[in-house]
């Protein structure tokens, strides 16, 4: 399990207490939308709700 940041986005990615973004090209990993880029964004500590339920808060999961 990684519980630190290290700087290598493949590790970091797997961080407890963060959420990982991914955005544009996904059919270098299997997926089907192609573009001529692929952005990855790493929040630590998030707070996320689902229709009003907190699922996380503080990057604590909560269910």
């Amino acid at each position: 399990m990684c519980t630190e940041l290290t700087g290598v986005m493949l590790n970091d990615e797997g961080v407890l207490g963060t959420i990982h973004i991914g955005i544009g090209t996904s059919s270098n990993l299997g997926g089907s939308t192609k573009a001529k880029t692929h952005f990855d964004v790493i929040i630590q500590r998030p707070t996320v709700f689902l229709d009003e339920t907190p699922l996380l808060e503080d990057g604590a999961l909560l269910i």
